[in-house]
Parts: structure tokens; C-alpha cells; sequence
């Protein structure tokens, strides 16, 4: 029988690997459609601007298509790029998507961190923090009210409102993405949770961040319990591992090659406040092999059993209670995207833990980390 104490997605950037875009829009659509079918709960966007890496610059445009060819599941971003457009325009585009879709919008939310965007979209890195702050503030501000005033450093509002309202109650739950204290306890500030993913940092580092910002969270008066972190991962099922590697290791050659040359500091100075990526940066400047990311723990590529394996350690050390797999990515063919969507579905979900207890590290200082060093 399916958990329904754990929900799961699906993920994409839409790359363009040389599919034409109008096929890989409407190929993805179509996975969307058979996520639905299979019972998967969410479908997830992310916003990328002026490079292969990613091609939805306007996630809410295309978040309105899936809502338009799907009727149950829920449609999120992880992540929509704050300062990259006034949070007014945002809070106005996703009450809209909310309204078309039913109320099945989920906004996962960030600062960006890629250099070439900030320089396509004329915006500094260097104040990205205090923007998506201010941001988030306004978007939140403009939900929770039916008339909201502001006055910032970067923006300034007076009795302003938004039509459409969005039909969920005070709004799409709204999701963080975060790698610093900072972060946290912006999260913790408006009652909010932090959407994780482990692209280009080690699992034992991503679970240090999830145990510090649980602490975090809690010493803000949340209740443990309620904390929940999605966690986004690419994933590549077949029935054994090694044909699930023969697949993936082309395609995530391909995501690879491209992604670490995005990164702050990879290219040059890594602007203020992105000293993270830095350092991640500097710790994958070698070649990168899917071996090495299968030792890090960013990708599972493997067979049923294995992944029911590595979702229930992450249950247990970090209480993942949504899990968003990114089974389209560097061009792997559709007919191989559908397969792995398919096994996942049918011999991965229902045999993941309905329970899932908060991980005692989130309670207990005492507890060792599971990593000490980037």
C-alpha cells in the first residue's frame, strides 16, 4: 500500500541537451501527466536564465501549463529566484497560478547563486541576501494581508494589495532554499521551511545543514515535529544497478560538466555571502565521475532496493517526509525517463516507512554530526 506519510515529486530544470524546446516542453508535460497517473504528489520547477543549464526563465508560465494538462497533483518551484523580479510581480503571477490550478501551488523560494544570471538579469550578488529578504517579506506580507505597507532599503509599499488572491489560505506554503545560518533564521522569522538539495554538496554536509537549521527552528518555539524538508536528488532506476549506471552516466557527464562551471568562484571571485559555494567550488574542481558523486551521496543511481535503502536512512537522520526525484536530466531519453518513474513508483514508494519520527539530532546538541568539514 502507498505511504501517505511521505509524498513525492518529480523535478526538472528542463535542459536543453539538443532537444528542440518545444519537444522538451511538451515531452516533460507529458512525464507531468504520467507522474499524476502513477500517483507521485508534486511536480517541481526550477528557474534558470541564459545558459543549457536550465531553460524555464519564467517558472509560473510554464507551472500554469502543467495545471492546465493535470487535475490532482501539486505544482512547486524549487527554486523561483527572488531578486531577480519585484516580489510584488511574484506574489501577483503565483496567486494567479494558485486561482488556474485549483490551489495546488507550492513556491519554493531562493537568492540564486549563479554569476552569469546575476550579470543577465542586471543584479548584484553582492546584496542578493538583503533583496531576497526584503522579498520574501513583501510576498508573504501581500499573502497573509488583504492590504499590506512596507518600507525597506529596496522596496517600499503603502496599502498595497493583489488581485487574483491566491485561493489557499494566506497563500501557497512557501518553501526556503538555504545553505547558511543567515538563512535559518530568516526561515525560522516567518514560520517557513527549508527546501534542501544535494546538487553539489556531499549528503553528510546536506545533513549537518538539515540538523542546524532543525536547532534553529526550534529555538525559534518550533514544534520538532512539524519541521519538513524537501529534499530534491537525482535518481535513475532500473532493475539492476548496474543498468541503472550504464543509463545515467552519460547524461549526468553531461549535467555535470555544465553546472560546476555555474558555480561562485569557479570562474572567478566568488561575490560576498556565496563563500559556500566556494568552497564547493574548489572541493569539485577535478574531473567529476559518477563514482565520486555516488560516494558523496548527490545522485542515487541504483536499483529499487537500494533507493528504498538510501529514502529510509534519510528518514531516519533527517526526517525527510517529501522526496523530489530528478529523473530528466542531461538529455537522458524520454523512454528512459518513464521506465525509471515507473519502477520508482511502483517498487520504491510503497515500501518507504509511513513514520517519520523527528531525527533525535534535531533535539539532542550531544549527537555528533555526521560530517566535520565542507
Amino acid at each position: 500500500m502507498r505511504s501517505e506519510a511521505v509524498r513525492f515529486g518529480i523535478f526538472t530544470t528542463l535542459e536543453d541537451a539538443g532537444l528542440a524546446h518545444d519537444a522538451g516542453y511538451e515531452e516533460f508535460l507529458d512525464q507531468a501527466v504520467l507522474a499524476e497517473e502513477l500517483g507521485y504528489d508534486s511536480v517541481w520547477l526550477a528557474e534558470h536564465h541564459g545558459s543549457a543549464y536550465g531553460t524555464i526563465p519564467r517558472p509560473s508560465i510554464f507551472a500554469t501549463a502543467v495545471a492546465m494538462r493535470t487535475s490532482r497533483i501539486r505544482i512547486g518551484t524549487l527554486v523561483t529566484i527572488l531578486p531577480f523580479c519585484n516580489p510584488v510581480r511574484t506574489a501577483e503571477d503565483w496567486a494567479m497560478v494558485d486561482v488556474l490550478s485549483g490551489g495546488r501551488v507550492d513556491l519554493g523560494v531562493g537568492r540564486g547563486y549563479q554569476p552569469s544570471e546575476f550579470a543577465l538579469m542586471g543584479a548584484d550578488p553582492t546584496f542578493s541576501r538583503e533583496v531576497f529578504s526584503e522579498g520574501l517579506e513583501v510576498l508573504l506580507g501581500l499573502w497573509r494581508n488583504e492590504s499590506f505597507s512596507f518600507t525597506g532599503k529596496h522596496f517600499t509599499l503603502r496599502d498595497a494589495q493583489v488581485f487574483p488572491r491566491p485561493i489557499q489560505s494566506g497563500g501557497p506554503p512557501v518553501w526556503v532554499g538555504a545553505l547558511s545560518p543567515e538563512g535559518f533564521a530568516v526561515v525560522a522569522k516567518h514560520g517557513l521551511n527549508l527546501a534542501m538539495q544535494p546538487t553539489m554538496m556531499p549528503m553528510p554536509v546536506l545533513k549537518d545543514a538539515a540538523v542546524e537549521a532543525a536547532r534553529t527552528l526550534i529555538d525559534h518555539g518550533r514544534r520538532p515535529e512539524s519541521i519538513d524538508f524537501p529534499l530534491q536528488m537525482m535518481v535513475h532506476i532500473a532493475p539492476t544497478k548496474a543498468k541503472a549506471r550504464e543509463i545515467a552516466h552519460e547524461p549526468i557527464n553531461w549535467f555535470f560538466d555544465r553546472v560546476l562551471t555555474k558555480v561562485p568562484g569557479a570562474q572567478g571571485p566568488a561575490a560576498a555571502s556565496y563563500e559556500f559555494y566556494k568552497q564547493v567550488a574548489d572541493q569539485m574542481s577535478g574531473a567529476v565521475s559518477l563514482a565520486s558523486l555516488e560516494e558523496a551521496g548527490i545522485v542515487m543511481v541504483c536499483d529499487p532496493d537500494q533507493a528504498i535503502e538510501t529514502l529510509t536512512q534519510l528518514q531516519t537522520d533527517i526526517g525527510t517526509k517529501q522526496f523530489s526525484a530528478w529523473m530528466r536530466f542531461g538529455g537522458l531519453a524520454d523512454e528512459h525517463v518513464r521506465n525509471s518513474m515507473k519502477l520508482f513508483a511502483a517498487e520504491v514508494m510503497p515500501h518507504i516507512p509511513t513514520d517519520s519520527p523527528t531525527p533525535a539530532a534535531f533535539t539532542n546538541s550531544e549527537i555528533e554530526p555526521f560530517t566535520t568539514s565542507v
